[in-house]
């Protein structure tokens, strides 16, 4: 439980390597996968991206004839199909999540903190009897203390003598309305209990301060902006959002764009007006074109903020 930029990802990679695993598997938010396989690969790992297709199928063929150390990455959306029914279906595990593996990272484990979530239940039901587990954030118990249970629970098997989330909150804490507030030395009893079980590091501990750090953060274009960005590459025009997939239809199948009466189509012949505008599109917010505008980079932004940085003053 280190904070920002203190060096989560190359202690448990050590860690895992100290417990003579074989197969490793971290899981990770899609906005870090791509720091966690440079890290890997700064320090001589070996490493398989399963967040792509292609590649899990081949590494699950595979896995049983693994005999040297190997790291495979993925992100909890990919361990499982949701069910329908969110609080009370059952998700269905994919094949990642039922191999056999000897250790699991699992990285911002703030994605376990609700007891109810089908990201839990797969965690406990696939990956709970795992010999070597660990779980890393920079911070842990963003909403309150209720938050640590199923992380540590997930962790080591059981946390302050419970091994399910309601009785333990009946234990420590008391209801005042809708909400739930810890009981008189509660909030001591758990500090402790972390602090038993897990590597702490703040960053004024650590002689860091308030020291302004670069990182890179990835996300993928929504489908359908992807579809029209690879379109654009292409063929140098640029459909209207409304009718984007009528346009690539039609431009799959040979259709003139006459046909498309109702189109609306942005062409160039230069290759750096394309660039321009292939990197508005990826922006999510192009000037000359409102109706292409997509908030999948300020809805990244959000989920740092809200979910990583809670409690931090940000500019």
């Amino acid at each position: 439980l280190m904070e920002k930029r203190l060096g989560k990802s190359l202690v448990s990679i050590r860690w895992a390597i100290s417990t003579g695993a074989k197969r490793i598997l971290i899981v990770a938010p899609l906005s870090a996968i791509p720091d966690w396989m440079g890290e890997l690969a700064a320090d001589n790992q070996y490493i398989t991206n399963c967040t792509r297709p292609e590649d899990l199928d081949s590494f699950v063929r595979m896995f049983p004839t693994i005999l040297s150390r190997e790291f495979a990455i993925t992100n909890s959306q990919a361990l499982f199909s949701p069910s329908a029914r969110a609080a009370s279906g059952k998700p269905s595990p994919k094949p990642i999540a039922l191999l056999d593996w000897d250790a699991v990272i699992w990285d911002e484990s703030t994605s376990l903190k609700t007891p109810t979530s089908q990201t839990v239940k797969v965690a406990h039901a696939c990956l709970g009897n795992v010999r070597y587990k660990a779980i890393l954030s920079g911070e842990y118990a963003p909403e309150g203390p209720e938050d640590i249970f199923e992380q540590m629970n997930w962790c080591f098997g059981s946390f302050m003598g419970h091994r399910k989330f309601w009785p333990w909150r009946d234990a420590y804490f008391v209801q005042h309305g809708y909400e739930w507030h810890p009981k008189m030395g509660s909030m001591k009893k758990i500090k402790e209990a972390v602090m038993e079980n897990c590597y702490i590091l703040s960053r004024k501990d650590a002689g860091v301060g308030e020291k302004k750090t670069n990182e890179k953060r990835y996300c993928d274009l929504p489908e359908k902006f992807r579809k029209i960005y690879d379109h654009c590459e292409k063929f140098y025009e640029l459909p209207a959002g409304a009718v984007s997939d009528d346009m690539i239809k039609y431009r799959n199948t040979g259709s003139p764009l006459q046909d498309l009466d109702s189109a609306v189509v942005r062409f160039t012949k230069y290759a750096p007006v394309l660039h321009s505008w292939l990197a508005q599109l990826a922006g999510g917010y192009p000037k000359r074109f409102p109706d292409l505008r997509s908030d999948h980079k300020m809805a990244l932004l959000e989920g740092i903020v809200c979910d990583e940085l809670p409690d931090e003053p940000l500019v």
